[in-house]
């Protein structure tokens, strides 16, 4: 679990620097029109993405304890919904097809944290 949780750490510390700082980039890869709101709010989605990093990182050192459990069901159901609004995106044409790259890996995360999840209950 403890090589699971720094690899998504990783991801998420990664995905915050690019939201915060390569924004327009984000969204034109995933077929987004970049206006001044959509760059915006591109960007606050970067400085959650800080948050959750450092709430895994610190969390890989956890032993098994409710907070453990809270941590890693919490982010299956993030990683759960994201990967759910990938896809509806993708499959409806809202976002272009880059963005199945984002799905699969929310998918592979999603069902990390539930294995995980699974195993301390």
């Amino acid at each position: 679990m403890k090589i699971f949780l720094g690899v998504a750490a990783g991801l998420t510390l990664l995905l915050g620097f690019v939201w915060l700082f390569l924004p327009q980039s984000m969204l034109s890869s995933w077929g987004v029109q970049t206006e001044p709101v959509t760059v915006y709010m591109a960007r606050r989605y970067g400085g959650l993405f800080f948050g959750y990093a450092a709430i895994l990182w610190l969390a890989r050192a956890s032993g098994p304890s409710p907070a453990r459990t809270a941590i890693l069901a919490g982010s299956a159901i993030v990683t759960s919904v994201m990967a759910i609004v990938s896809l509806v995106g993708v499959l409806t044409r809202v976002v272009g097809p880059v963005m199945w790259s984002a799905a699969v890996i929310e998918v592979l995360l999603a069902a990390g944290f539930v294995y995980y999840c699974a195993k301390t209950l």
